[in-house]
C-alpha cells in the first residue's frame, strides 16, 4: 500500500480520477477496507506524533494546563 502511493499522484496522464486518487470508488470492497484501513491507522500515527510534539514543546516553552506549569517549575528549580 506505501509503495503505490508513495510517488506524486497529482499526474493524471493514466485516466485516474483526482477526486479519488486511491480509487476507492472502482475497488472492490476488500481493497476498499483495506485501503480505508491503512488511512486511518496512518492518520492515528500522524496524529500521535503531533500530540507528543505538543507536549514536547509545552514542557519547553510553557503551557496552558497545571500539569504541564508544575513540570516546567520543575524544570526551572535549582537541582539540591
Amino acid at each position: 500500500m506505501r509503495r503505490r502511493y508513495q510517488s506524486d499522484t497529482s499526474d493524471t496522464s493514466d485516466g485516474s480520477d483526482r477526486s479519488d486518487p486511491y480509487c476507492i470508488a472502482t475497488a472492490s470492497p476488500e481493497v476498499t477496507a483495506n485501503t480505508l484501513i491503512c488511512l486511518i491507522n496512518q492518520a492515528s500515527f500522524l496524529l500521535g506524533r503531533q500530540l507528543q510534539k505538543l507536549e514536547q514543546t509545552f514542557l519547553e516553552e510553557g503551557g496552558f494546563t497545571e500539569r504541564l506549569y508544575r513540570e516546567r517549575q520543575a524544570r526551572r528549580q535549582p537541582q539540591r
